[in-house]
């Protein structure tokens, strides 16, 4: 009876869900133009996150597959002839703020990107506060654990424990069925024949008269001693044995043995190979900004700044205009030389487009060091852009290449 129930009340949920061509989730009466009707006041719908480089490496995306790239802090989808389009490219790009720091002028854009402008002459101003770290990411989820790796030789065996005291003797088992009896011994030895008997006296002879009938058999003699026991004749073969008797209880266990020296441990098997790395965690939100320190009073300042059809331009005190076109700034896909990049401009990318070279805007502008290979190394590491701090001073390879391109 219950299969029955529940075989009608599937069937009922079936029609049911087979009559509705769209489905809402939060509300009752799903917009008739949607596939799926989402409607939430406390909640969002939350779209699968990546870095650019595992968004690059989905196979045969589909159209308008929708994905968020932690990397760049937006969203992107899939056009067929375009590729992945970032949805924060299209938006207007304005100056937030500027600030110089360790004689260099940064620029924070609207869309998140930070520019190295260059040197500015002249002291800085005292540093401003730094801001609060902001809250450490989530841990990425655990990669899998690497495979256990084969186990070691097994140790020599300790020598065996002494054997406990034997345990009572059980109950007897029944006695087994009797064999048959042997072939019978050879005939013993006949007795010797007792003496005679004395004889009687003799009668007197009378005629010989006819012969009578024989007379009646006089008593048999007694028997004479019995002779000497004959030698035991071979004994008979053993009758099969007789049926198993039931086991008997087992005697109590005796007390265990001191336990044997431990074996030498075997060999540690080779290490299984790492596990994959698991997802980079979300970076923490960024500190607030210090404020700006003040501009020497003798050294060359910034006069105006503003941006005009993918140009930023920069005018001195000193009357020095120096113009960044930040027009093909990177936001989607591989960068190429020349683009705008993690606070610098591309002058080399290999063949993976997950590697590449950048060069600051400082090196760019129109001012020169009489300085030391060393003071030189200096100015390079103390260089801030964009965030990243791993600037460092050019090999002669990484300048050809500088200058080829």
């Amino acid at each position: 009876m219950k299969s029955v129930f529940l075989y009608l009340l599937m069937n009922l949920i079936t029609l049911e869900f087979f009559a509705q061509n769209n489905v809402g989730i939060g509300t009752l009466n799903p917009d008739a133009s949607s596939l799926l009707d989402l409607t939430a006041f406390d909640k969002g719908i939350l779209i699968p996150r990546m870095t650019t480089f595992q968004r690059n490496t989905i196979s045969n995306p589909a159209t308008s597959l929708l994905v968020y790239d932690t990397d760049f802090n937006c969203f992107f989808y899939f056009k067929p002839v375009q590729g992945w389009v970032d949805l924060c490219a299209t938006a207007a790009i304005n100056i937030n703020n500027a600030v110089v720091q360790n004689d260099s002028l940064f620029i924070s854009l609207s869309n998140g990107t930070i520019i190295n402008a260059g040197h500015v002459a002249g002291p800085s101003g005292a540093q401003g506060p730094i801001g609060l770290t902001g809250p450490a990411g989530p841990s990425g989820a655990q990669g899998p654990i690497g495979l256990t790796g084969p186990a070691g030789p097994q140790g020599a065996q300790g020598p065996i424990g002494l054997t406990g005291p034997a345990g009572p003797q059980g109950a007897q088992g029944p006695i087994g069925l009797t064999g048959p009896a042997g072939p019978q011994g050879a005939q013993g030895l006949i007795g010797l024949t007792g003496p005679a008997g004395p004889s009687g006296a003799q009668g007197s002879i009378g005629l010989t008269g006819p012969a009578g009938p024989p007379g009646a058999q006089g008593p048999i003699g007694l028997t004479g001693p019995a002779g000497p026991q004959g030698a035991q004749g071979p004994i008979g073969l053993t009758g099969p044995s007789g049926p198993q008797g039931a086991q008997g209880p087992i005697g109590l266990m005796g007390p265990a043995g001191p336990p044997g020296a431990q074996g030498p441990i075997g060999l540690t098997g080779p290490a299984g190979p790492p596990g994959a790395q698991g997802p980079i965690g979300l970076t923490g939100s960024t500190g607030q900004q210090g404020p700006q320190g003040q501009i020497g009073n003798n050294g060359i300042g910034i006069s105006n700044i503003t941006y005009n059809n993918g140009n930023l331009i920069i005018t001195l005190t000193n009357g020095n205009t120096n113009t960044f076109n930040i027009s093909n700034a990177v936001t989607q896909g591989c960068v190429q030389v020349g683009d705008y990049y993690a606070g610098g401009i591309v002058f080399y990318v290999d063949s993976t487009c997950q590697h590449g070279k950048v060069i600051t805007p400082f090196d760019l502008m129109n001012f020169s060091f009489n300085s030391e290979q060393a003071d030189a190394i200096s100015v390079c590491d103390n260089i801030k852009a964009n965030g990243y701090t791993d600037w460092y001073l050019p090999n002669i390879t990484e300048l050809q290449q500088d200058y080829d391109n």
